[in-house]
């Protein structure tokens, strides 16, 4: 007797094995792949001191082997929970969603996914903690899927909670994706929302860059100017109601001077006429009223920027140029109002406005916000 070497050449590359056999009982050896589903032709060698008979057989047995498929379809959205990926750049974040697996039957199960974009998956033991990804972290997979997918094969225990967390390899990506869990069981698979923990509140804070801080700043800036708005507007009111009196006064006293006219000498008229002129001065707008009219005006194009800014990064994420026109516009119009503000004030010779310095603090994070989306565009 001797020790014989068996190796074969496929499709797949096989580990060379060393046995001792026995003349008396014959030695199955069997051929398969490292990856599932590949096929192709092989050739079997054995070298030893001795001809081996190398004969090719079907085995038989009375439990057939089953694999079950259970699919779960869902989707990453912008709205959807963020974290840094286990041993990722800490300046990326990445949308996920947190799956649970629990199965029935021990074995060996496959967790694939299929999307349109390329996804990433984490399998973790009993529980996930988003502000720390690298804690209970079994396995994981950013390729073997289908379409860019991943394919996670892993030994699932029954009684044991599992926790599939799927995300992307691209920051601040959003898509669809299918989850097909094959084994010799159905595996059951649950979404995850459980409210955010203290933690994961904390996590969300340093989340924020210069980007969310500067729309916090202009939503407090916006909210102050909510409070302009309101009074500028019963300000507007009250003046539309002094406008409107002084036209029918006007309107009387035009009426009284056409009979005044007809039975009066031309002096008296000249008198009335100078009356006229004095109350139709009172139709200029004064100093405080187009002040007020402009700060309106401006309050509108901050609360329009404001919004058209926060909906874009809500949807599409930060540093994106959606919405780019409108805000340019609403900006341009911001622009011509603080010149109208300081003109107004030097033809009046108020000197400058007292809040100039804070419209110019508020239009120079604007201006940085569009030249970030514009040289995204670039």
């Amino acid at each position: 007797m001797g020790n014989f070497s068996v190796f074969a050449t496929g499709p797949a590359l096989v580990s060379l094995i060393s046995i001792t056999p026995s003349t008396s009982r014959p030695i199955t050896t069997l051929v398969t792949t490292h990856r599932e589903s590949t096929m192709g032709n092989f050739s079997v060698f054995v070298t030893g001191p001795a001809s081996v008979n190398l004969m090719s057989f079907t085995p038989s047995t009375n439990r057939p082997i089953t694999i079950l498929l259970a699919t779960y379809p869902n989707a990453l959205l912008p709205n959807s929970p963020r974290f840094y990926r286990p041993n990722g750049d800490r300046k990326d974040y990445y949308y996920y969603h947190a799956i649970q697996v629990t199965v029935s039957t021990d074995g060996a199960y496959s967790l694939a996914s299929v999307s349109g974009i390329n996804t990433m998956g984490y399998l973790y033991d009993t529980s996930f903690d988003p502000s720390n990804p690298s804690a209970s972290l079994l396995i994981s997979s950013d390729n073997g899927g289908i379409r860019g997918g991943f394919r996670i094969n892993y030994v699932l225990s029954s009684g044991r909670q599992y926790i599939l967390v799927v995300t992307t390899s691209q920051a601040s990506l959003t898509g669809d994706f299918w989850i097909l869990a094959r084994g010799p069981a159905l595996a059951r698979l649950t979404s995850i929302a459980s409210p955010p923990t203290s933690k994961q509140y904390c996590f969300l804070f340093l989340l924020m860059d210069e980007t969310n801080i500067a729309s916090i700043v202009l939503g407090v800036v916006a909210g102050f100017y909510s409070t302009i708005f309101l009074l500028c507007l019963s300000d507007v009111v009250h003046l539309n109601k002094e406008m409107t009196k002084m036209k029918h006064e006007l309107e009387d006293l035009r009426n009284q001077s056409i009979i005044f006219n007809r039975s009066s000498f031309v002096d008296s008229s000249n008198k009335i006429l100078l009356t006229r002129t004095n109350i139709s001065g009172k139709l200029c707008l004064s100093y405080d009223e187009q002040r007020q009219i402009l700060e309106y005006i401006n309050f509108i194009c901050n609360m329009a920027i404001l919004l058209f800014g926060s909906y874009s990064i809500y949807v599409h994420g930060i540093g994106t140029h959606h919405g780019l026109a409108y805000r340019l516009f609403f900006f341009i119009c911001k622009l011509c109002t603080i010149i109208a503000s300081i003109w107004l004030n030097l033809h009046f010779k108020k000197g400058l406005p007292s809040d100039i310095f804070l419209y110019i603090w508020i239009d120079i994070n604007c201006v940085v916000s569009i030249y970030r989306s514009l040289r995204q565009i670039i």
